[in-house]
C-alpha cells in the first residue's frame, strides 16, 4: 500500500475473530493466495459475505484482480505502523 506503508515499516496487526464486524476503510493485512502478504484498505462487503479490498496506489493491484476474500480467510487489522526515521537522530 505505497505510499502509506513502505518496505521498511513495521505494521502491528491484530488477528480479528471471523464474528468481529469488519470496518469498511480500514486498513487490513492478509496472505493472499496469489500475490503473498499484503496490506490492503477494506472497501465492502458482498451479499455472500465476501470482502472486496483496494489499495492506496493508483498503481496497485486493482479489487478486481484480487478478487473477493472469503470471510474465513484469517484478517489481521492494523492497529498502527512504526516508520524508519527519516533523519539521523544524533545530538547536535
Amino acid at each position: 500500500m505505497f505510499p502509506l506503508y513502505k518496505s521498511s515499516d513495521f505494521v502491528i496487526t491484530v488477528r480479528e475473530p471471523s464474528w468481529w464486524r469488519k470496518q469498511t476503510g480500514t486498513a487490513y493485512a492478509f496472505t493472499h493466495p496469489i500475490f503473498g502478504c499484503v496490506i490492503k484498505t477494506l472497501k465492502q462487503s458482498d451479499e455472500h459475505g465476501r470482502y472486496w479490498f483496494r489499495g492506496a496506489n493508483p498503481s496497485s493491484v486493482s479489487s478486481r484482480t484480487l478478487g473477493a476474500i472469503d470471510p474465513a480467510m484469517p484478517l489481521y487489522r492494523v492497529l498502527f505502523k512504526i516508520s524508519k526515521p527519516t533523519k539521523s537522530l544524533t545530538a547536535s
